[in-house]
C-alpha cells in the first residue's frame, strides 16, 4: 500500500481526524525518528498508534532494515534468512523456563538479528522456518542487544510467514553473499560463514575440564580455492556434525575465529554455529590446487618458516607425555629427535600423531608434513606439529 492509500485509509477509519492533523503527526513520527523512516513507514506507525488497521501486500514489508531504529513497536519486516540457530532453553527469574532462537535476516538494505521467545521457536524446531527462505516477521518490537547491535524480537503476539517462492528473489540477496573465502579470513573478522570441501578428518578427542566434566572436540580441514583452515568442533557439534568423509561439502555459519599459537587463524564451531553438510557442489567453489611441497634439509630450516617438509630418521624413542592446554583439555605429546645427513633437531608432535610415532623405534625413518618451527630451550630450534600436520612411516631399507 502507497503512502496516499495510507493517509486515506487512516481518514476513512479515524473521522475525527483532518487531513492536515494525520500528516501533521508523520511528519513528527519522521522527526522523532531522525529520518531513518520513510513517509511511508512513518504512516503506518501513525496508523498504528491510531489503532487503524493497514492491509498489507504479503509479499512486501512494512520497511526496510536500514530503516529500523531501536524502541520501536509493532514492526514488520520481510527479509532472507541467512542464519537460524537451534532454540535454547533458560531459567527466568521466577524459575519458569524460556526458549529462545536467534537468527539472522536480510534485505537489499542490510541484514537485523531476528529472536524467537517461547512458543515462537517452535517454527524452528519443525523445520517450517529455514535456511535460505524468505519470511515476513509481523508485530514485532526493536532494541539493542547486549554487544549494542540492534535486533528484532518476536514475542507471542508477533506473527511469522514464510513467503510463496514466487516472491521478487531480486529484493533479498542470496546467502551465498555473506560468505567468506578462507584465505580472506583474519583474526579481525571474530565470526565468519564460509563453505568448503573437506581434505581431512581427525579422530574425535576426549578431555577433562577443569570441574572433572568430560568433553570432546573432533577436528577437520577444510578448503576452497584460496586457502584451507582447520575447524575444531567442540561438544554436542561433533555429534551434530556426524560421520563426514573427504571431499563432503560443508557449509558453516556463524562460527568463531580463533589465533593459532603460530600466529594463523583456525574456527571454532559451538552451539552458536549453524553446520549443514551440502548434498550438492555448490556454484562456484574450487578445490585448492595441490601446493607444490619441497623437502627442507634440517641445516636449513629458519625459524620464520611458516610450513616445512622433513623426511629423516627418529635418533631417540619417542617420550610420550600427558599436559593440560590453556582451555583445560588433557592432550597427549611425544617428543623426540630427528635426524637426516645435515643435522638434527627436536620434534614435538600432539594428539592424533602421537598414535602414529609411539610404536616407533630409534632408527624409523619417517616424513613429516606441514610442521612449524620454534624455538624451544636454549632457544634451539624445533618442530611442532598442528591440526594440519602428517606424518608417514617410509621403508626403513
Amino acid at each position: 500500500m502507497s503512502f496516499e492509500d495510507t493517509v486515506e485509509q487512516i481518514l476513512s477509519s479515524r473521522k475525527d481526524i483532518t487531513r492536515d492533523e494525520v500528516l501533521k503527526m508523520i511528519e513528527e513520527k519522521k522527526a522523532s525518528a531522525k529520518g531513518f523512516f520513510t513517509d511511508e513507514a512513518a504512516a503506518r506507525m501513525v496508523a498504528s498508534d491510531l489503532a487503524v488497521k493497514i492491509p498489507m501486500d504479503p509479499l512486501q514489508p512494512k520497511m526496510e532494515i536500514k530503516h529500523l531504529i531501536s524502541g520501536v513497536n509493532d514492526v514488520t519486516v520481510t527479509g532472507r534468512i541467512i542464519i537460524v540457530h537451534h532454540p535454547q532453553t533458560f531459567t527466568r527469574s521466577d524459575r519458569t523456563e524460556g526458549k529462545v532462537a536467534r537468527s539472522l535476516i536480510a534485505d537489499r538494505s542490510g541484514t537485523v538479528r531476528v529472536v524467537l521467545w517461547d512458543e515462537k521457536t517452535r517454527i524452528v524446531e519443525n523445520g517450517k522456518i529455514k535456511q535460505g527462505q524468505i519470511a515476513k516477521f509481523s508485530h514485532g518490537y526493536t532494541r539493542k542487544g547486549f554487544d549494542g547491535k540492534l535486533e528484532l524480537h518476536i514475542g507471542s503476539q508477533a506473527e511469522i510467514k514464510t513467503v510463496p517462492p514466487d516472491a521478487d528473489e531480486s529484493a533479498y540477496p542470496h546467502v551465498t553473499q555473506f560468505l567468506k573465502k578462507i584465505g580472506e579470513i583474519t583474526i579481525k573478522d571474530k565470526k565468519t560463514n564460509v563453505v568448503g570441501i573437506i581434505q581431512h578428518v581427525y579422530p574425535v578427542s576426549t578431555f577433562k575440564r577443569r570441574d572433572e566434566t568430560e568433553g570432546k572436540v573432533r577436528r577437520l580441514q577444510l578448503e576452497d580455492e584460496t586457502d584451507r583452515i582447520t575447524v575444531a568442533f567442540w561438544n554436542q557439534k561433533v555429534d551434530e556434525l556426524g560421520e563426514v568423509e573427504i571431499d563432503d561439502y560443508l557449509q558453516i555459519m556463524d562460527a568463531r575465529v580463533k589465533q593459532r599459537l603460530d600466529g594463523g587463524v583456525e574456527l571454532h564451531v559451538d552451539n552458536r554455529t549453524q553446520i549443514q553438510i551440502l548434498t550438492e557442489k555448490p556454484p562456484h567453489l574450487i578445490r585448492l590446487p595441490a601446493p607444490y611441497s619441497p623437502l627442507t634439509k634440517i641445516a636449513e630450516i629458519k625459524q620464520k618458516t611458516e610450513s616445512i617438509n622433513v623426511e629423516g630418521k627418529i635418533e631417540t624413542e619417542p617420550s610420550i607425555r600427558e599436559v593440560t592446554t590453556s582451555r583445560g583439555e588433557k592432550v597427549m605429546v611425544a617428543s623426540f629427535q630427528l635426524s637426516d645427513e645435515t643435522g638434527k633437531i627436536g620434534v614435538s608432535v600432539w594428539r592424533r600423531l602421537v598414535d602414529i610415532v609411539k610404536p616407533l623405534d630409534a632408527g624409523s625413518h619417517i616424513k613429516i608434513k606441514d610442521a612449524y618451527v620454534t624455538k624451544g630451550f636454549s632457544n634451539r630450534l624445533e618442530l611442532t606439529s598442528r591440526s594440519s600436520t602428517s606424518i608417514e612411516v617410509l621403508d626403513n631399507e
